[in-house]
C-alpha cells in the first residue's frame, strides 16, 4: 500500500499534470481496490494521456467562453452608449425648440 502511494506520487510529479487533477487522482487512488491500484499503474500513460487531453480541451472551451463574454459585454457597453448619445442629442434637440 505505502509503495503503491509512493509509486502514484512519483508518477504524478513526472506527468506534469494540472495540480487539480493531480489532487483527484491521489485522492480517488487511495479508496481503489489493489487490483485497480495496479491497473491505473500499468495503464498509466494511457490514462495521463487521456486527462491532459480532456484538460486541454476544458481550456480551450474556457477560452472561447471568456472571449464570447468579453464580446458580450462591449457590445452592450456599445448600446449604452448609443443610448446614452441619443438621449442627449433628443434633450439638446427639445432645447432648441423651446430657444427657436
Amino acid at each position: 500500500m505505502i509503495t503503491e502511494n509512493t509509486e502514484i506520487l512519483r508518477r504524478i510529479s513526472l506527468a506534469w499534470l494540472h495540480r487539480d487533477d493531480a489532487r483527484e487522482i491521489v485522492r480517488i487512488f487511495d479508496i481503489l481496490t489493489d487490483d485497480k491500484k495496479l491497473d491505473i499503474l500499468e495503464r498509466w500513460n494511457s490514462i495521463i494521456a487521456d486527462i491532459k487531453r480532456h484538460r486541454d480541451e476544458m481550456e480551450q472551451e474556457k477560452e472561447i467562453l471568456l472571449i464570447q463574454a468579453l464580446k458580450n459585454i462591449e457590445h452592450d457597453l456599445e448600446e449604452y452608449w448609443r443610448t446614452l448619445v441619443h438621449g442627449g442629442v433628443k434633450k439638446d434637440l427639445s432645447g432648441l425648440k423651446f430657444q427657436i
